[in-house]
């Protein structure tokens, strides 16, 4: 039953990720045909993320590996945080396209409760079809709160 749990979790997550990358943009804000004040990609990629409904994130960590931080404080059914990491992984990949990995570390009250690592590539791979969700699943490195690894 555990199995078939986290595999329903895995493709919702996906699910979320293509949708993520095929509604987000990284594209300059206007008002008016005024430009708001110029964002960094850092400022853009959070505020994306608030958008898209995964409150209180974080770019904690830029460059080959990209790191998000957030304390999901409004959860109301379990694959929401499912839902989250295919929405920040979706969202990464559009505004950080040359990153070799992107990292999400979840955290409750303060202290972490997980962490999942995947490769830019693999995301890249799974949303133009050429690796299946159970491949995409199989590639990504889950972590709980101690920094064990989990299956």
């Amino acid at each position: 039953m555990k199995t078939i749990t986290i595999g329903i979790l895995c493709c919702i997550a996906v699910l979320a990720i293509i949708a993520g990358c095929g509604c987000v943009s990284s594209s300059s804000a206007t008002t008016s045909g005024a430009p708001v004040k110029n964002m960094t990609t850092k400022e853009l990629t959070e505020q994306q993320m608030n958008l898209a409904g995964v409150q209180n994130a974080k770019i904690v960590a830029e460059g080959s590996m990209v790191t998000v931080s957030y304390n999901p404080t409004d959860v109301n059914y379990e694959g929401q945080i499912i839902s989250d990491w295919g929405t920040i992984f979706g969202i990464l990949l559009a505004d950080y396209p040359n990153a070799d990995q992107y990292r999400i570390v979840q955290m409750m009250n303060g202290a972490q409760v997980s962490q999942i690592t995947v490769n830019a590539f693999d995301v890249q791979q799974y949303n133009s079809g050429q690796i299946t969700i159970y491949q995409f699943k199989q590639r990504m490195q889950f972590q709980g709160g101690n920094g064990t690894a989990s299956s």
